[in-house]
């Protein structure tokens, strides 16, 4: 019998009420790859642009060619993002109810949402070399990848206490072969 996949485990029932593409692309044992188009919006500021860079988001710009990697690995998938030859990789696994995402020190842990529209990524927390962050103190990372007619639609939005927005990323990433 064939395993499931991360966001299989992660969604139960509720990964049926995704959009077909969606389901094809999160049911691939093998993991899978998708390119697209995202426009990069930073805030302006040097302590912006430094957070950022921390962060290792990616540069900002319109237009910038987006390739996805995802590596299955022993229960976890390993993101990769190539945005326009800037590498970002995280790690994402299950804990519960929760995906957490791992980028570097800091681990996302988020509430998956399924309906017919995509997918939701609701922030829960964030720890920080697996020590809870108090809430006030938290980068927040809000995520959706919604159904387009033969795509999806991303939007990324990252802030930070006192900073407010640093990053916005979105645009349509369409699955292809790895």
């Amino acid at each position: 019998m064939k395993s499931q996949t991360l966001y299989q485990r992660i969604l139960g029932n509720d990964y049926f009420k995704l959009p077909n593409i969606l389901q094809q692309f999160h049911s691939l044992s093998e993991g899978g790859c998708a390119v697209g188009i995202i426009s990069v919006e930073r805030s302006e500021g040097i302590i912006h642009r430094i957070a950022a860079q921390l962060l290792q988001l990616p540069s900002p710009g319109k237009e910038i060619p987006l390739r996805l990697e995802v590596i299955p690995d022993d229960g976890k998938e390993i993101w990769i993002r190539h945005f326009d030859g800037q590498r970002l990789m995280t790690l994402q696994w299950q804990e519960g109810p929760y995906l957490i995402e791992q980028a570097g020190p800091l681990l996302f842990v988020f509430e998956v949402v399924a309906d017919k529209n995509g997918l939701t990524f609701n922030p829960h927390s964030n720890r920080i070399f697996g020590i809870q962050v108090p809430e006030c103190m938290s980068l927040r990372v809000d995520a959706s990848a919604l159904r387009r007619s033969n795509c999806w639609y991303i939007e990324v939005i990252i802030t930070a206490p006192l900073l407010g927005k640093i990053t916005t990323y979105k645009g349509e990433i369409i699955p292809r072969s790895c």
